[in-house]
């Protein structure tokens, strides 16, 4: 399993995050992004890294077992290494959230945080030299830094979604306890910068009613599952 490890994820000085951010999941419904899951701890933590391990090596013997003809195949494929991409974000540097450009399929982004600022970049499969030669994800090689602003102490980004062609963001407090229900959608004082810009700047994001009666549904629903449970 360490040599899987040391195969799957390099060692680089990367910014990190602190542990108890959201994470989201595979399924962005406004977005193709990766919607990863809320951990609230280090062992929780663990245990997620371990269920991406094992994905990836099911994954990997799927893939060996059938050659990738067919459109399900090449799909499978594509899931095997998004599973190593997050694998890579979140076991080297605690990376919680990264969200697919729809209209760039190698393109992810995501936000890191430091004491003194946060900052948002964009990882692309095809910098990426050692996952060209290799399968292995160097993150920094692949990466480019496209926004940076210091912060207040105890103030972050936190990352929302991708709409349309929006990265979104918010600035919350680091010590916000968002509910199993919430919608980071609605969350005051949204902010985006463009995707496909290699200098954007920040702009107010404002959200349609169509989407905001939709995560209000969503909330709903959920709030109500939990109830039954």
């Amino acid at each position: 399993m360490d040599q899987e490890r040391n195969k799957l994820v390099k060692e680089q000085s990367f910014p990190t995050i602190p542990v108890g951010i959201t994470f989201l999941i595979l399924g962005l419904s406004v977005a193709s992004g990766v919607y990863w899951w809320s951990l609230n701890n280090d062992t929780a933590l663990h245990e997620k890294i371990s269920e991406l391990y094992s994905q990836v090596e099911n994954l990997k013997a799927e893939n060996t077992a059938n050659v990738a003809t067919s459109i399900t195949d090449t799909s499978r494929s594509d899931e095997l290494a998004v599973a190593k991409l997050q694998l890579a974000l979140l076991d080297g540097w605690k990376v919680r959230s990264a969200f697919r450009d729809e209209q760039n399929p190698t393109a992810f982004y995501f936000v890191t945080n430091t004491p003194s600022s946060s900052n948002i970049w964009v990882y692309d499969m095809h910098r990426d030299e050692g996952y060209q030669k290799d399968g292995t994800f160097n993150i920094t090689e692949g990466s480019t830094l496209l926004y940076s602003e210091k912060m207040d102490d105890g103030i972050e980004f936190k990352a929302v979604g991708v709409n349309e062609n929006k990265f979104v963001f918010a600035e919350v407090s680091t010590k916000k306890t968002i509910k199993s229900c919430a919608s980071v959608w609605l969350e005051n004082d949204l902010k985006y910068i463009d995707i496909g810009t290699s200098k954007p700047t920040v702009s107010d994001f404002t959200m349609s009613e169509e989407m905001k009666v939709l995560e209000v549904g969503k909330m709903a629903t959920c709030e109500e599952e939990e109830k039954k449970n």
